[in-house]
């Protein structure tokens, strides 16, 4: 996110504890605004249910094996050092000069719980349960749209729709912190989440009908979507409140960005080799050949240390086995040893970066502290190796099945739902067993019922709102209907972990049922 204000000190406005809704605390110092949202994603409901959410393999029962909770931890404690080592990296006075000086612990905790909050919209199966539920309303597009609808309200259609073709855990999960953890007053701010800690999650600070679109400053395309249509009045708050430009990154992200670039393939491939499905000698040949030289040459700079560590623990694993008891067993301290290494060198290099990119990150037009850098090929040849060696494995492709399977019947189970007539939709919400022309919606209003109440409460606050914008255009207020009533049963769905996912699919379908599942 760029600057649009003068260029005194913008991390005065940067980092900021303002509230959507002003908090009933009061006095709190910027320290403790950032604590406090800490706090509130640790303890909430959607950030537990990570526990059960894959990280690569769904429905794992080896607890060593990371889930999406373990793994967000893991990014929040990279994140920190990360943060840690920008600061490091400036002087006192080109801190004072930015407006950091004095504020260095908040931000470190900014970054923190946008590390924690970066996953939060994972659907079941991670990102293959993206495909699944974006794939799906491809093939649904006709069956769920409005019949007869007018060609100015087609376009309203078209452009929210994308949102559901587009489908990804980063809008989903920026939805679930500003709206789907409703508060007792009913007003749609979610977690009400400071206006630094939502900006310092908008990796993609843009909609889906920006996908696709040249990068403005930057090589390549607008590859995914930050948030949903639906969150574009927040959006709008936060870039009011932080003074920054629609569609630019605010400073924080590329820091949160790092720490995950740094977590995800290294751990992994760690993951790999605790199932077995990847050899250490086969890593670490792998690991000398592509990414050997660009370490001998770190070697001689100013990370030697961390370099010379990431060699030394690749010649451990090339002999992995090590006898105890007369027996052998795998060998995990020299992949322990490689990890903490390569986290330290790379969380260097990207605090380093932070600092002497700082012109071209408040521009918002930096493109990842972790590209074209000292660490680069390290960093692409871990991405490589777990690409080719891991995610194409037969043992993790049969998860893309699994999720295609599930969450399609799950989505065709509530179809009806969602393309019926408004007056048979409420007789099913109302939990009648007919509709309002007589005829038997029992199986809709089951089906109904088992979505939760904060849900329900959003999609009625939405649909209030609706109401009060659209009077007297009923053509513009059906569509939006439609639009938060698809809306509902995707959080319901994509808000599912992966057992409960399965259970409710094979609950639905008939192929399993247990009279004491809920």
């Amino acid at each position: 996110m760029t600057a649009v204000a003068g260029k005194d000190k913008p991390y005065d406005r940067l980092l900021s504890g303002a509230r959507h809704r002003t908090s009933r605390v009061k006095g709190r110092t910027l320290e403790e605004e950032a604590d406090a949202d800490r706090g509130r994603v640790l303890f909430s409901a959607p950030f537990r249910r990570l526990q059960n959410k894959a990280q690569v393999f769904s429905l794992e029962s080896n607890a060593a094996v990371r889930s999406r909770l373990t793994h967000s931890l893991e990014v929040a404690s990279i994140g920190r050092f990360v943060a840690q080592q920008a600061i490091k990296a400036f002087s006192h006075s080109e801190l004072e000069t930015l407006g950091i000086a004095g504020k260095e612990r908040p931000l470190t905790t900014f970054v923190e719980t946008a590390c924690l909050l970066h996953d939060l919209g994972n659907p079941p199966f991670g990102h293959f349960g993206e495909i699944a539920i974006s794939d799906w309303f491809h093939l649904k597009a006709d069956s769920v749209k409005v019949a007869n609808i007018a060609t100015d309200k087609l376009r309203k259609w078209d452009r929210y729709y994308l949102d559901f073709q587009h489908f990804d855990g980063n809008p989903q999960g920026f939805r679930i912190g500003t709206k789907l953890q409703p508060s007792e007053t009913g007003d749609l701010c979610g977690l009400n989440l400071t206006a630094t800690t939502l900006a310092a999650t908008l990796k993609y600070p843009w909609t889906s009908d920006s996908v696709g679109e040249k990068l403005p400053g930057r090589n390549g395309v607008r590859k995914k979507a930050g948030y949903f249509h639906t969150e574009q009045e927040t959006v709008d708050w936060i870039c009011a409140t932080l003074m920054i430009r629609q569609g630019s990154r605010h400073p924080l992200v590329n820091l949160m960005e790092a720490a995950d670039d740094i977590a995800y393939c290294v751990s992994d491939i760690e993951d790999g080799i605790e199932k077995g499905l990847i050899r250490g000698p086969q890593f670490a040949e792998y690991m000398e050949t592509h990414a050997g030289a660009a370490l001998s040459a770190a070697v001689k700079g100013k990370v030697n240390k961390d370099a010379r560590d990431i060699l030394r623990a690749l010649d451990l694993l090339k002999e992995p086995r090590c006898a105890i008891n007369g027996g052998s067993v795998e060998r995990l301290t020299p992949m322990q040893d490689f990890h903490s290494a390569v986290i330290r060198f790379l969380a260097r290099n990207a605090g380093v970066t932070f600092r002497i990119r700082q012109e071209s990150i408040l521009e918002g037009t930096e493109d990842g502290l972790l590209r074209d850098s000292e660490a680069s090929p390290l960093l692409a040849a871990l991405k490589e190796f777990a690409e080719s060696s891991l995610y194409s494995s037969p043992v993790v492709r049969s998860r893309e099945i699994t999720a295609q399977a599930v969450l399609g019947g799950l989505l065709d189970a509530y179809l009806p739902l969602m393309c019926c007539d408004r007056g048979r939709f409420n007789e099913a919400l109302a939990g009648h067993r007919r509709d309002d022309h007589g005829r038997p919606i029992a199986r809709d209003s089951s089906l109904m019922s088992r979505i939760s109440r904060k849900y329900l409460a959003v999609y009625h606050e939405a649909l209030r709102r609706t109401e009060d914008e659209f009077k007297g255009d009923s053509g513009a207020a059906e569509v939006m209907e439609r639009i938060h009533r698809m809306r509902l049963i995707v959080d319901y769905v994509s808000g599912m972990t992966d057992e409960f996912a399965l259970r409710s699919f094979q609950l639905i379908s008939g192929v399993h049922v247990n009279p004491n599942w809920v």
